[in-house]
């Protein structure tokens, strides 16, 4: 039987890291960039939301937002970003500013976030309970967010973010309040480099996980699954860990194909016949392409 919305919040309010939670996090994540119609009835029915909904999205820089919603509260997933040559452009010398008056991010995030911020509000404040998530642009978005919202009379939990840049200073992270749930991959340049990457390509990689003024929200929690992959490898060159990181394709460490099926890979076997319907709508979507089962 595929899951109701209760079973489906709580496998996303575990207290720590859920492999299950993340993938089902995470195939939000990428539904998020299809157009509704195309699946909003056998997502419904896979999680057992009773509303699926999908808006935003004015702009090339202002995320879609998906909402699940049913009895107990709503999941929002923010759209990452769509086009990274665009996004370099964009955000090459922006700076940062202080949003909402909780502390410092990196510009360009507090200016996408604001109209998400807009959107959400309203249908965040109704559920009462409330769960985050997004991968890369759309983590950052959710991480604003978080406070925001809370301070609004919501409870938010804990938000799962996948790759997530270093967008908020230790002021705004403080002010989060939820420790979020930080997802990545091994290699995965973008948790790694500030965002602003064109001033900050000559620096060291390693440096840049802990030194700059913007920070990642929280520790960690690495795939496992790809950290077999790439034990056996050895350090990576940088400028081609940045290049196979934002350069798309079945290269790219960041692209969300390989979150959601290292995601996948780490969900317990009792819990895959309940995700059946779930897992089989990602794949029939192509959400699962281009790699292999077993790369």
């Amino acid at each position: 039987m595929p899951l109701t919305f209760e079973q489906t919040l709580k496998l996303l309010s575990t207290p720590n890291p859920d492999a299950t939670g993340a993938y089902i996090a995470m195939g939000l994540n990428a539904l998020v960039f299809l157009e509704l119609g195309q699946y909003d009835a056998a997502l419904g029915n896979a999680l057992g939301a009773e509303v699926v909904a999908r808006y935003g999205g004015g702009g090339p820089f202002e995320p879609h937002v998906l909402q699940l919603g049913g009895p107990g509260g709503a999941i929002f997933a923010f759209e990452g970003t769509r086009n990274y040559r665009q996004w370099i452009e964009y955000v090459t010398g922006a700076g940062v500013v202080n949003y909402q008056n909780r502390g410092d991010v990196f510009a360009p995030f507090a200016t996408i976030a604001e109209p998400a911020r807009l959107l959400v509000q309203g249908p965040a404040q109704a559920a009462g309970n409330v769960w985050f998530t997004g991968h890369s642009l759309g983590a950052g978005v959710a991480a604003l967010l978080t406070p925001l919202i809370q301070a609004g009379g919501a409870k938010v939990w804990r938000p799962y973010l996948f790759a997530v840049p270093r967008c908020v200073g230790n002021r705004f992270l403080n002010n989060i309040g939820q420790r979020p749930i930080i997802i990545n991959h091994p290699f995965d340049p973008v948790p790694l480099i500030a965002p602003d990457i064109v001033t900050d390509l000559r620096r060291d990689p390693l440096s840049l996980q802990f030194r700059g003024p913007i920070q990642a929200p929280g520790d960690p929690f690495w795939l496992r699954a790809h950290a077999v992959q790439v034990r056996g490898i050895g350090p990576l060159d940088w400028m081609a860990g940045v290049a196979a990181g934002f350069g798309g394709g079945e290269d790219s460490i960041h692209n969300t194909f390989r979150y959601i099926r290292d995601c996948f890979s780490e969900v317990p076997d009792e819990l895959e016949e309940p995700l059946r319907a779930y897992t089989t709508l990602l794949q029939d979507l192509g959400l699962f392409d281009p790699w292999p089962a077993n790369p």
